[in-house]
């Protein structure tokens, strides 16, 4: 337990970590929490294995944002990586995620000791088919393409060495939906076509006027940050990666927000786990563009507490649903974020008529409604919000949307 210590595991991760068989001496393997969201889509547990060499602090980092990140990076403690000497030094590589295949060249680089009794190495499982092989190892520019699979230890004084194991979640479901609102939003997801997979059955809630109250709360405070509850959306919940989310302790630490989008941005956000930034390549190879109308070439991403701030049009695109009874129906996607506090700024709004949606701006300040940011491993997507409606509210939200002069 002492290098998980200094790697500032908290306990409750590193009592779900999984220990293999060993001796005094030798290298054990510690596997960390499974990552559902990547188990269930994709078995990354087949996938090729690479070994990631750093020191304790780099190590910490990668456990922190939940990846290793790039050479051009900036971290969520706002500083640029160092790692580029190194990984030109090792590999020829300056830029992207570079590890090795060879576990004895990795542990031959692995000088770094964390502490007179042991040092480690970074397992990671690497995505099939986007790792270009270099000198001692593999490289890739694109996000999302890889998991960190454990921790290689080795000792040279400890005989028993004992870490308690943990269970293996169960596989990923969407629960029934409990009202006529929420069949309807769950009827939306499926005509999608979406994987199912990247849900979890336990973030499932309906904000309509039955399931959700008047005389209950507009808002909440969560990690002292104060945010809108959507009412008049329903929520399925989406598997949050368990190593980011119990290192971090995201649900009591990081903020609530909202990123508005098109369903077919939507997937690919939650495919990759993160908020992309422009220029970034993504698991397919394409290159991010910024969709923007303020500067198309802005390398940050941005965020709401305030529901109606991300679901304004330009944001969160009206889609045509279906028809029911000659009625046209339309849904609109916000995903619902968890923001590590302390990596964002705030500003007010850059979208123009936004505004026109508010009543006012007495919750939330106006100086206030929009975070950026550009560090890595600090916005993490939780939840997927739609709502469905039929034409004359279509009308009245692009009226508010577009109108301004009113």
């Amino acid at each position: 337990m002492e290098v998980l210590r200094q790697l500032n595991c908290p306990e409750a991760l590193a009592l779900q970590c999984t220990p293999s068989q060993h001796s005094s001496g030798s290298p054990i393997f510690i596997r960390f929490p499974t990552n559902n969201l990547m188990q269930a889509r994709y078995n990354y547990t087949t996938w090729e294995v690479g070994y990631y060499v750093g020191t304790r602090s780099d190590l910490i980092e990668a456990l922190k944002h939940g990846e290793l990140l790039q050479g051009t990076d900036t971290s969520a403690s706002g500083s640029r990586l160092t790692e580029e000497c190194r990984q030109k030094q090792w590999f020829g590589a300056e830029m992207g995620v570079c590890v090795f295949t060879n576990y004895r060249d990795a542990w031959m680089k692995s000088s770094y000791n964390m502490s007179a009794s042991g040092c480690a190495i970074l397992v990671v499982k690497l995505r099939p088919g986007v790792f270009s092989s270099i000198s001692q190892g593999k490289y890739t520019r694109r996000r999302a393409c890889h998991v960190l699979y454990g921790l290689l230890m080795s000792f040279s004084s400890f005989q028993d060495y004992p870490l308690p194991g943990h269970t293996v979640s169960p596989p990923a479901s969407i629960s029934s939906p409990r009202c006529q609102y929420a069949v309807s939003c769950f009827e939306f997801l499926r005509q999608l076509n979406w994987p199912l997979t990247f849900f979890d059955p336990t973030g499932y809630r309906c904000y309509c006027p039955d399931c959700y109250s008047s005389r209950w709360p507009d808002t909440l405070t969560v990690a002292n940050e104060l945010y809108i509850i959507p009412r008049g959306w329903c929520r399925f919940g989406l598997y949050v990666p368990s190593l980011l989310a119990n290192y971090n302790n995201i649900w009591d630490n990081w903020a609530n927000a909202y990123h508005g989008t098109t369903p077919n941005n939507a997937i690919s956000i939650i495919e990759h786990g993160q908020l992309l930034i422009n220029g970034d390549v993504t698991i397919g190879g394409t290159t991010v563009r910024t969709r923007a109308s303020v500067d198309p070439s802005q390398d940050r991403y941005f965020v709401s507490p305030h529901i109606c701030y991300a679901s304004h049009p330009w944001y969160a695109q009206i889609t045509p649903f279906k028809v029911v009874g000659g009625r046209q129906l339309y849904s609109q996607v916000v995903l619902m974020m968890k923001v590590r506090p302390g990596t964002y700024l705030k500003q007010a709004e850059t979208e123009g008529g936004a505004k026109r949606i508010f009543d006012d701006y007495s919750v939330i300040p106006e100086n206030e409604i929009e975070w950026y940011s550009t560090r890595r491993g600090s916005v993490v997507p939780y939840g997927v919000l739609f709502r469905i409606f039929g034409d004359s509210q279509k009308r009245e939200i692009e009226r508010l949307a577009w109108d301004r002069s009113k």
